[in-house]
């Protein structure tokens, strides 16, 4: 039937979508804080790109991925997870190349995987993450970091704000340092 929604897939009514809005802001405010930028990558990568970062033999390749051919005969895939898309950006985007670590962070991206529903488990959910690239580990490290020392740094960063008068505040959002 055309008019329902697909096997394992959600619809995010108005209710549903302010709640999201809401904890999105906090994420986005804390993730400022802690001085990490915001990125967004495609919904759709190469299917060669996220076989060889998952491992061709893995479950997630052989069972779980939603790949096709595009209208030029390339296989292209709806991305499972970010990883090796962040990386892929980093990399194509010559952001190598800017001072680094370099913190970047993503939330609401879509990710899906073919796996059987569960309760409480969708074929099609949101991630967000932050990501730190690093010289340290050739050619790119990438470590996910939610380290003590980035959320005691973002507690001082925000208590430091709190304090501010109210056109400083203006400033900083104005810059789009703050949310």
């Amino acid at each position: 039937m055309l008019t329902k929604i697909p096997k394992g897939m959600k619809d995010v009514l108005p209710a549903e979508s302010a709640r999201w809005r809401a904890v999105e802001k906090e994420c986005r405010q804390a993730a400022l804080l802690a001085g990490y930028r915001e990125f967004r990558t495609p919904v759709l990568e190469h299917t060669e790109l996220l076989a060889r970062a998952a491992g061709e033999s893995s479950d997630v390749v052989r069972k779980e991925m939603y790949t096709f051919k595009d209208k030029g005969d390339r296989s292209v895939t709806l991305k499972p997870e970010s990883t090796a898309g962040t990386v892929r950006a980093f990399l194509e985007s010559g952001l190598y190349a800017q001072a680094l670590p370099m913190k970047m962070y993503y939330i609401n991206a879509p990710h899906f995987r073919y796996e059987a529903p569960q309760s409480g488990r969708l074929r099609e959910h949101q991630r967000g993450t932050g990501a730190r690239y690093t010289r340290s580990r050739p050619p790119v490290e990438l470590a996910y970091t939610e380290a003590a020392a980035d959320r005691a740094a973002a507690q001082r960063r925000e208590a430091a704000i709190k304090k501010l008068p109210r056109t400083e505040k203006l400033k900083l959002i104005e810059k789009g340092e703050i949310v």
